[in-house]
């Protein structure tokens, strides 16, 4: 079992974060794991900074760090 801290979510969705690939391709690592676990507390952290995803007219790096966040909060 796997999971991450808030703060990996933040930096991937971060375009202009110089951790940003790193938390992006640690994320995107963890796509096919069936074993990954979302703490309640990270997702009430990130909904706020995801809200931010539904400007009807989002740049590429909000639609890419929107993108990252979806798939963690379906996890």
């Amino acid at each position: 079992m796997i999971s991450f801290d808030t703060n990996l979510v933040i930096y991937a969705a971060n375009a202009s974060a110089p951790e940003q690939p790193a938390a992006a391709a640690f994320l995107q690592s963890l796509d096919t794991r069936r074993d990954v676990v979302v703490c309640e507390l990270m997702l009430v952290e990130v909904l706020p900074q995801a809200a931010e995803c539904t400007d009807i007219e989002p740049t590429h790096e909000r639609r890419e760090g929107c993108g990252l966040l979806h798939r963690a909060k379906s996890r």
